[in-house]
């Protein structure tokens, strides 16, 4: 397995409590893409061995691969491109080999590591069957690597590779080395690992420490072939189809005691900006001192949770601090390193995506890092001003791809709903934080594919409708009249509308083309953008060329040709669209009106539409906006239920979540559809391939996905002894997708039918069969921390609902925990009364205690046991769940708002 722990030798880990319980392989095996290498909180650096294997998306792989190099920039538990993000400006240590005939390439060099990597919280250390110890140890822009060679080795050398990332997308770049200070400089161009942008970085090494002790021997460069003694650059100009190439230098070095040790430094700015800030964090080249201030940093950012370690169970104990520290690994603070603007606002990188991180991951650093969450917020705020939208997904400085709907505002709405009161001393801007909320809710970007929502279509129906084009054009086909030319409309998705015209089928105006400029009528050739209205977007429509008046023509044929039943309002806004564009864009020629994305994943997309405009109705109660924003955002937030078709039958349940056609009929969707059970084949991803209507998961499960009204889905599905029994057959049928966020609350859902004692049992069973300590110990993705926050929520006994003060309550998996809050100062200390150690498993016994009776805060008994509010976890104090071997008779209480609260019933603030 390759893997072991490390005892530390120096004199802080003596006082570490928290951070020695961190086991940093969990998830790196499977699908996990957990990274364990060396990092400080939030940290820009991320510095950890790469594998010859795929999937590699952190690096590393649990397993007995070969290593390419060790780098300097990771992601943490994405998905994406399998052969992962960053990995840029690796090392390699090689022994005994001539300078000239070194192997410097990737293919040459890489060799497997013996057993027992090793790990802790600021420090990775691994071996290679060629007897090279490797170690590493970090700050947040900077570091050092030490590389310790066998005895008597004849010569130590180190590999600076240019061009080699995870991916091998090198776009170019240089390389400067100067043997006199000492100092190599790199910069590289790179392709995101999510998405169609490059990215530039720069990075800085030096390998002569000013106290002495080592010394360069022999330097040079290698450039596509053997590395040549004395040369001094590496240079590669920007190509659009990038390099196949290995370059970089290679340095021989002497150093004390058989190790050499390399100080790095990484920037987004310069090389110049890189190698102050190796000077500038790393000033004396001190490994113990980076090494035990790394570790402080951890213990600090762990000891937010506090339990009694000598009394909780061990396996909890490691479950709970390995979880807490991967969601403390991102988003990547880069801030000071924002490329693209002035702003001295914070730049957070690695929000990839909000999709999967707003669930758990932000109210997790909500509650128990807000100061540093602030950061984050007014990151996404900032985005908004240099983009006008929030960002969705942001990877390698770059917008990736939009999942679903834009998840960060539920994240704006959050800060806006829990700490409107102190955005002063956090420095956030709230008038700025709701214009971009409504901004995002309102607005149609130019591209829904990277930023914002297509609200153009989401504002007419009030769903996304499915409207796929079919591709049966026939254009330049003979014909008498239009209907020899088929579909003669103009579709949502600019399918092919035909006229006949001079015995020829042309294509309309606004029509999708392919590029043929036959295809569309004279003088109205194809032209790049997108059909004027739709949802199934494509790169070339037949453009109305200058010709105004031709658009009010269409105007004419289009009602003609949707006969009997003219849909004058889609005609008129098909002919409003092409005088835009005749008349060079806007009315004033300011803008062009063209919108793209990628068409798919209609009901999931409508559905996070709908909690997306809950967040800002949120966010107008807690900032006090209009009433009618409040009251328009409400009502648009209960549009999910426009796509419940109570007409469908599956596994003896009634109604589910189906694609809707713009007219308003249903299309079928099989509810086993890309679940884990799915009895065909379909797609579900994020593509023009997607069949399904859902991303990433089936209408099974998206059947129980409105966070903010629940209550809502109850209904809709027959009350609330169906709710349990469609439920318990979801878990049952196989339905449940453990590592996929859309089923993260799905087992605390039998809290809104009243039985919190069934969410109890439940939880225990998914952390139990799910989660655990292995290198597989994490059902899928940690999808940057979000599956990490998750089952720390699931330990501690609650599950958040963002953009509200609501946690829903459980049974706790330790006797107590405290939590400390950094903006309010509070200490909040929960206790479990009676608690059992006989829950501690996937089906705990009948007659152990695992059932909430009660909650006191502060002296004071709550009249529900299904819910705490968020002021109760942060106001400091003492709150006690007491807990028993039977279910309250009265579910979650018999008080009036003992249910977790729904839109549908009046609720949530």
């Amino acid at each position: 397995m390759l893997r072991g722990l490390l005892t530390l030798s120096f004199a802080a880990a003596t006082t570490a409590q928290f951070a020695p319980l961190v086991d940093l392989f969990i998830g790196t095996g499977s699908d996990g893409n957990a990274f364990p290498g060396a990092a400080v909180p939030n940290a820009m650096a991320k510095v950890g061995i790469d594998m010859d294997t795929s999937p590699r998306q952190a690096g590393y792989k649990a397993g007995n691969f070969s290593v390419t190099g060790i780098s300097l920039m990771h992601d943490e538990g994405t998905g994406g491109n399998a052969a992962g993000g960053w990995g840029v400006f690796p090392l390699f240590p090689l022994a005994n080999c001539d300078f000239t005939s070194c192997p410097v390439t990737l293919a040459k060099r890489k060799v497997q590591r013996t057993a027992g990597d090793a790990a802790s919280p600021g420090y990775f250390s691994s071996t290679l069957t060629t007897g090279i110890h490797i170690e590493a140890t970090t700050t947040r822009r900077a570091g050092l690597v030490r590389f310790t060679y066998p005895a008597g080795s004849s010569s130590n050398l180190v590999v600076v590779d240019l061009s080699n990332d995870l991916q091998r997308s090198f776009r170019g770049g240089s390389l400067s080395l100067d043997p006199t200070k000492g100092r190599i400089q790199l910069q590289g161009t790179f392709l995101q690992s999510y998405g169609t942008f490059n990215y530039t970085t720069f990075g800085c090494y030096d390998f002569l420490p000013p106290s002495g002790g080592q010394s360069l021997v022999t330097s040079g460069t290698y450039n596509a072939g053997n590395p040549t003694v004395n040369t001094t650059s590496v240079s590669y100009a920007y190509a659009d189809g990038g390099y196949a190439v290995d370059a970089g230098a290679l340095l021989s070095l002497k150093g004390t005691n058989d190790s050499v040790t390399l100080r790095f430094g990484i920037s987004m700015h310069s090389t110049a900006n890189a190698c102050a800030n190796a000077e500038t964090e790393v000033p004396d080249w001190d490994w113990d001192a980076v090494h035990s201030a790394s570790e402080q940093a951890w213990e600090n950012r762990l000891s937010a949770v506090s339990v009694d370690t000598k009394v909780e169970d061990a396996t909890v104990l490691e479950l709970l601090y390995s979880s807490l520290y991967r969601a403390a690994l991102v988003p990547a603070n880069f801030s000071e390193e924002n490329p693209y603007s002035s702003s001295q606002e914070p730049f957070y990188d690695s929000m990839f995506c909000s999709w999967d991180t707003f669930r758990t991951e932000h109210p997790l650093i909500s509650l128990l890092w807000p100061r540093q969450w602030a950061e984050m917020v007014r990151s996404y705020i900032d985005g908004w001003r240099a983009d006008g939208f929030i960002p969705e997904c942001r990877v390698s400085t770059k917008a990736g791809y939009i999942q679903g709907g834009s998840n960060g505002m539920p994240v704006l709405g959050d800060f806006a709903v829990k700490y409107a009161d102190h955005a002063t001393d956090l420095h956030v801007n709230t008038d700025d934080l709701y214009t971009a909320l409504v901004t995002t809710a309102e607005e149609t970007p130019s591209d829904w594919y990277r930023y914002g929502r297509q609200n153009d279509v989401w504002k007419r129906f009030g769903y996304i409708p499915f409207d796929r084009c079919t591709g049966t054009s026939k254009a330049n086909g003979k014909c008498t009249t239009a209907a020899d030319c088929g579909d003669t409309g103009l579709s949502l998705c600019g399918s092919d509308g035909f006229q006949c015209l001079n015995n020829q089928c042309k294509k309309k105006t606004g029509a999708y083309c392919a590029g043929d400029l036959n295809e569309c009528l004279p003088n109205h050739v194809c032209a790049n953008g997108d059909p004027y209205i739709g949802s199934n977007y494509k790169p070339k429509h037949c453009s109305p060329g200058t010709n105004a008046q031709f658009c009010t023509d269409e105007y004419t044929i289009c009602i003609n040709d949707t006969q009997p039943n003219p849909n004058t309002e889609w005609c008129a806004a098909v002919r409003d669209q092409c005088i835009i564009e005749a008349n060079g864009g806007t009315p004033d020629g300011s803008a062009t009106r063209a919108t793209t994305g990628l068409a798919t994943r209609e009901v999931s997309r409508s559905l996070e539409y709908a909690f997306n405009d809950f967040a800002v109705a949120q966010a107008a109660r807690a900032l006090d906006k209009s009433e009618d924003d409040v009251v328009k955002y409400t009502n648009r937030s209960l549009n999910f239920k426009n796509l419940w078709d109570a007409s469908v039958n599956y596994d003896g349940f009634t109604g589910y979540m189906q694609k809707r056609f713009k007219n308003g009929t249903f299309i079928y969707t099989p509810p086993d559809a890309c679940s884990p059970v799915d009895s065909g084949s379909h797609s579900c991803a994020r593509g023009d391939d997607n069949d399904t209507g859902f991303y990433e998961s089936s209408s099974f499960e998206y059947s129980f996905w409105a966070p903010h009204s629940v209550a809502s889905l109850v209904s809709l599905m027959g009350g609330a002894a169906t709710f349990i029994k469609r439920l318990d057959r979801y878990f049952a049928g196989g339905y449940f997708l453990a590592g996929n966020e859309p089923s993260f609350e799905t087992p605390w859902l039998y809290h809104y039918a009243n039985r919190p004692d069934l969410s109890a049992a439940r939880i225990r069973q998914v952390v139990y069969q799910k989660f655990g300590t292995s290198t597989n110990g994490i059902p899928g993705n940690d999808d940057s921390g979000a599956m990490a926050a998750l089952l720390v929520f699931h330990l501690l006994g609650l599950y958040p609902i963002p953009a509200t003060r609501q946690l829903l309550l459980g049974s706790p998996f330790v006797s107590s925990y405290t939590l400390r809050n950094d903006v309010l100062g509070t200490t909040t200390t929960v206790s479990v009364k009676n608690f059992d150690r006989g829950t501690l498993n996937a089906t705990p016994a009948a007659g152990t205690n695992l059932f909430v009776q009660s909650i006191t805060v502060n002296g004071e008994v709550k009249d529900t046991v299904c819910w705490l509010s968020f002021d109760d976890l942060t106001g400091g104090g003492n709150i006690e769940i007491a807990v028993g071997s039977t279910p309250l008779s009265s579910g979650c209480g018999s008080g009036s708002n003992a249910l977790p609260e729904s839109v549908e019933d009046g609720g949530v603030a």
